[in-house]
């Protein structure tokens, strides 16, 4: 593998750990009982307050993460992609880095659930789990992803061409601004996905590595629109508008990240005892943080600032606690490691 090709994985490796951590802001929220009630208590809050830091954190940073994790995993599928015979062999790989954790991740849940009484024990139970994702809600982003790598036959008839790569993204934009629902899929999660194989398909050279003054130009424009958009979140709201909201928050998840991405250096040597570490920390980190939360509230802590401080500490703590769990496997259970890392 060429050093180039190198640098660019290692970079993928690190920035998905760092979404990772970003969607561990979402779950993390202390000041509220859900992230709805957390957006409504910010509109009245200060905006220096742990409420609005909390909001902002988890509600605005936070939820970009997602919407980076489909943009790059588009970006990947359709990465020189040359034909349509060469989609099986994507669909085979897939086979093991989706399918397979998915199911493995979803049934263990479950497992735990039923162990301790929050599930019912049953063959029907078990199967809505480890398909329906039931007891293990982030990963609502896995089953669309699936989905969506299912189409690709489809989406490649549009993005094994340039001009036409580009003609297929305003479609997601158009469902989710006349508020069109399809069937099984999320129109932002069709859009980010499509963005990411447009641009793989128009600015390899660029996204994987180009020029570090280019990039860092076009990181600072896609900042300043995000920071555009995000006034234009807050003034459609003023006006009542739903539809420019779905539409702005959606432009502004996929600037943001890309931002970031953008902005990032390629990486040095090393990490290769990291690989996987991200996709194992989304997963693992949903039911830590539910533990988490549950231990502050029988603890009986309190206090507006220290909920706040609590915040900042669970992605670390989750990250420190999936680094000894990967290591333990990858060293005593590898097996067990390639099945839940889904062989990353």
């Amino acid at each position: 593998m060429e050093e180039r090709e190198k640098l660019f994985f290692r970079k993928t490796e690190r920035f998905g750990l760092l979404l990772s951590l970003l969607v561990i802001l979402i779950h993390a929220v202390n000041l509220a009982g859900s992230a709805q009630e957390l957006a409504e208590l910010s509109q009245s809050a200060p905006p220096l307050s742990p409420v609005s830091i909390e909001q902002f954190f988890s509600g605005e940073i936070g939820q970009t993460a997602v919407p980076a994790f489909f943009i790059l995993s588009g970006y990947l599928f359709y990465r020189k992609l040359q034909s349509f015979s060469g989609i099986f062999d994507k669909w085979r790989r897939r086979f093991r880095s989706l399918i397979v954790p998915y199911g493995a991740w979803n049934t263990l849940l479950y497992l735990l659930y039923a162990l301790i009484g929050r599930a019912p024990i049953s063959l029907r139970a078990l199967s809505d789990a480890a398909v329906n994702y039931r007891y293990e809600p982030v990963f609502w982003y896995l089953y669309q992803l699936i989905l969506l790598t299912a189409l690709a036959p489809l989406f490649f008839l549009f993005l094994r061409k340039r001009l036409l790569s580009c003609l297929i993204l305003p479609l997601p934009l158009f469902l989710i601004f006349r508020g069109i629902d399809l069937p099984l899929f999320n129109e932002d999660a069709l859009f980010y996905y499509l963005l990411g194989g447009a641009l793989s398909r128009n600015l390899p050279s660029l996204f994987e590595g180009g020029e570090r003054g280019r990039q860092r130009f076009l990181a600072a424009f896609l900042l300043l629109f995000a920071v555009v958009l995000r006034i234009l979140i807050r003034r459609s709201g003023e006006a009542g508008s739903l539809s420019e909201i779905l539409l702005f928050t959606v432009l502004f998840r996929a600037a943001l990240p890309l931002s970031l991405w953008f902005f990032l250096p390629s990486p040095g040597e090393g990490g290769a005892e990291h690989r996987g570490l991200g996709f194992f920390l989304y997963a693992f980190h949903y039911p830590a943080a539910r533990l988490y939360a549950a231990l502050i509230r029988r603890l009986g802590i309190s206090g507006d600032w220290i909920l706040l401080l609590l915040f900042f500490l669970l992605p670390p703590l989750c990250l420190l606690l999936a680094m000894a769990l990967t290591r333990f496997l990858r060293r005593r259970l590898p097996r067990v490691w390639e099945i839940f890392s889904g062989g990353r």
